[in-house]
């Protein structure tokens, strides 16, 4: 143990050296200045400083010398030793980090028991420093692990995460891009081509980094395992076993997967799409630049019970189909998420079709907001280019939102089904199309009826996609203003085909009339309506292609 004492009392200085003979090595020095050139010349484990020594010697009083002793030696232990001095001098002594204040004249014993304490300090001190060290040793290294695992994960998200078919699908253009927040992510993407067309994958894991990198890449193996059922089966097959594989991996690692899967017959032209939790599916119209909000209900996979349901919508030549991960939506850090489907359906509307690739990459790297949340992003555009079938003919036309026109739409649609239903039994194209024209009826009458109630002077027009084809009739209504609660509808029974002229069923009737009732709600106050009625006698009906007619 080395002491080094500074005190302008010569016989304090040899008392304290006296009593060190034997214990330390102890330098006794009577000026500041000669206790500056011990304090640079070696290592010192304990300082004895004399407060008053500024009273004798200019150049400096002993808090100045305590000071300069802590920047050299930070570990040592200090000890301030005085007769008489002022509160506010013990008050800055112990600012400065002195240890203990030794009031003159002290005994023999009180210089130990002091020695002892400051050499307990001592040893503490050195022991917090060289766990510091360790410490910053270990965090170095933790660092270089981590940057490590991060290009691990990075490289899972380039080469097995996010990959799309080398060879190219016909009728198909496909581009995605992906930005991970902190290099890399839970996202996913799967694209992979089937009997039918193609199905696409996108899934994000509640994470981020390595962990969740590791858990999507036991997906995506999951999903390669399944790759003879997802070539033939349907999706709703395909999910359900996929569901079954991963379920206990998420729970064991706590954690839950948001999926969507989009299936697209290219043959039938026809998109259906299973969603688990994740964002809207997006579907804009190449014939009149509608967009359907395509939405899901069930929960995430790792939470979710409920029986799998999927929603069939026909695709039609140059539409366009856009996948989005949470990240993109929460950037914005919007209130509502329709407002963000706005902003996606804003910067589509600056992309023409066959402008994908820019597109993608557009969305993924838009700047985030203050109010935004920071995460992985991806997405996955697909211009659908295959032609049309054969056997479907495609009619659009507007209507103004007035109760008025309800005969004039019921017309326009007759004039259009009757052709194909002229080689059907007479008895049975009847039935089929009273049904079919009740059912027309009633949505168009709650369509203009929830546009009328939105508007604030005059009510948008609304436009009405009538699709024909082999298997039957689907009839898609896009209007401004408030949207459908079909789960607060009644069931009720759908009349004998000689009460059809009576009202007040509503939303049962709609139900009961067509196979499938979609509801999309889009942006604010923008609305989607997807109805489909199987004809009666398919094998008889007629089609006749036009094309899309006004």
């Amino acid at each position: 143990m080395s002491v080094l004492m500074v005190d302008d009392d010569a016989v304090m200085r040899h008392l304290v050296k006296t009593w060190l003979k034997g214990h330390a090595h102890c330098l006794a020095v009577n000026s500041p200045n000669q206790a500056l050139e011990a304090l640079n010349g070696k290592h010192w484990d304990i300082f004895f400083v004399d407060l008053n020594l500024g009273s004798h010697h200019p150049d400096g009083g002993g808090l100045s010398l305590v000071e300069a002793a802590h920047r050299l030696h930070p570990q040592a232990a200090c000890v301030l030793m005085t007769a008489h001095g002022k509160q506010e001098e013990f008050s800055s002594a112990v600012n400065l980090g002195v240890d203990q204040i030794l009031i003159k004249p002290f005994l023999k014993q009180t210089f130990f028991a002091t020695l002892k304490r400051l050499q307990d300090i001592r040893q503490t001190r050195e022991a917090l420093k060289a766990a510091q060290s360790l410490l910053e040793q270990q965090n170095e290294e933790l660092q270089t692990r981590r940057l490590h695992e991060q290009k691990l994960a990075t490289l899972a998200q380039k080469y097995l995460l996010f990959s799309l078919p080398q060879e190219s699908i016909p009728g198909l253009q496909i581009h995605a891009a992906s930005q991970a927040q902190d290099g890399a992510s839970g996202d996913l993407v799967d694209v992979v081509a089937t009997q039918r067309g193609v199905c696409l994958v996108s899934g994000d894991v509640m994470g981020k980094g390595l962990g969740a990198a590791i858990v999507s890449a036991g997906i995506k193996i999951s999903l390669s395992q399944l790759r003879p059922l997802q070539y033939m089966a349907s999706p709703m097959q395909v999910l359900q076993q996929l569901r079954e594989k991963v379920t206990p991996m998420l729970k064991e690692s706590e954690s839950l997967l948001t999926l969507s899967l989009a299936d697209i017959d290219t043959q039938q032209g026809l998109l259906e799409w299973v969603d688990c939790g994740a964002p809207h599916l997006l579907l804009q119209r190449a014939c009149d630049g509608h967009i359907l909000f395509i939405a899901g209900h069930m929960m995430p996979l790792g939470i979710a019970t409920e029986t799998i349901t999927s929603c069939s919508v026909p695709v039609l030549q140059d539409d366009r189909l856009l996948l989005v991960s949470d990240g993109i939506l929460d950037a914005w850090g919007l209130p509502l998420a329709q407002e963000a489907y706005q902003k996606i359906a804003q910067i589509m509307a600056l992309y023409p079709m066959g402008q994908e690739a820019p597109l993608v990459n557009a969305l993924v790297k838009q700047p985030c907001a203050s109010t935004g949340v920071a995460d992985d992003r991806s997405c996955i555009a697909l211009h659908y280019t295959a032609p049309n079938p054969l056997s479907r003919a495609v009619h659009s036309k507007q209507f103004k939102a007035e109760m008025q026109v309800l005969p004039d739409i019921r017309a326009w649609v007759e004039d259009i089904v009757s052709p194909c239903l002229s080689h059907c039994e007479e008895a049975s194209s009847v039935h089929w199309k009273q049904h079919m024209t009740l059912g027309l009826s009633e949505t168009a009458s709650n369509v203009i009826g929830h546009a009328c109630q939105a508007a604030q002077t005059h009510a948008t027009p609304i436009h009405l996609l009538v699709i024909l084809d082999r298997h039957g009739l689907w009839l898609e209504w896009h209007y401004q203003g408030q949207a459908f609660k079909p789960a607060e509808r009644e069931s009720r029974t759908l009349p004998e085909p000689d009460l059809l002229a009576q009202s007040g069923y509503g939303l049962s009737i709609i139900d009961a009339v067509f196979e499938h009732v979609h509801y999309f709600t889009s942006i604010p106050h923008g609305q989607s309506i997807v109805t489909y009625k199987p004809w009666p006698q398919e094998p008889s009906i007629q089609i006749h292609p036009t094309g899309v007619t006004p």
